[in-house]
């Protein structure tokens, strides 16, 4: 009997165990990391509710600088994901241009490649299910590898339709990826929202049709 009380016992003990540890929080970020810590500060003096930086990537010699962003548990569980994460998303963009055009000797304007992945972090760590990543941003232009002093390239994975609900600027934005889209029209439309786009990047079988409505604007 005893050693039959012992097994139940720890039987829920482990699912307790499992249940208390399946759940990946996401907290608020309380230390800066070197080097960057001037941009985390004018970036969390704004967003520091909503989202952390992690596991920033410099490497002096390619000049380049990636870091994943993640949205905290506090702000994913309060908001319609969608139109928020957008809006957000855009937010952070324009306040990293702002970071970059005031602060002109910082090393992130000497020509470094910088790349901004946005993540929702994964509630389950038992199936080890991937992150979901929300969008990408950068500062660099694909059809000639050109680096700018400001995020203009742009990927907000699966939140294709939030773009008619959302009243997000998009300025200055030169390159933005739609492979996902094959509604031409929303494309256009899109598109009529973005002054500065250059480069567009969609599925091959609307590539002709886009470029005949949009000869200014390159789609590949």
């Amino acid at each position: 009997m005893r050693k039959r009380l012992i097994v139940i016992v720890s039987i829920l003990s482990l699912l307790l165990g499992v249940s208390c540890n399946r759940r990946r929080v996401v907290e608020r970020q309380t230390d800066c990391h070197e080097r960057i810590s001037d941009y985390e500060e004018y970036i969390l003096t704004d967003f520091g509710e909503c989202l952390r930086f992690e596991n920033p990537v410099i490497d002096d010699d390619t000049k380049s600088l990636s870091m994943d962003v993640f949205f905290l548990s506090s702000f994913i569980d309060n908001v319609a994901k969608e139109t928020e994460i957008l809006k957000l998303m855009e937010e952070v963009r324009l306040s990293t241009n702002e970071y970059l055009s005031d602060n002109p000797n910082s090393f992130m304007n000497d020509g470094y490649n910088i790349t901004l992945a946005f993540y929702e972090a994964s509630d389950d760590y038992i199936s080890s299910t991937p992150d979901t990543e929300w969008g990408l941003i950068s500062n660099h232009l694909s059809g000639n590898y050109s680096v700018e002093n400001s995020m203009c390239n742009v990927r907000y994975t699966g939140i294709i339709n939030a773009y008619e609900k959302v009243d997000v600027s998009f300025d200055g934005v030169r390159e933005i990826n739609l492979e996902s889209v094959n509604d031409v029209d929303l494309i256009l439309g899109l598109l009529e929202r973005m002054p500065d786009i250059e480069i567009v990047l969609v599925r091959n079988d609307v590539i002709d049709l886009l470029s005949e409505a949009r000869p200014d604007v390159v789609f590949t």
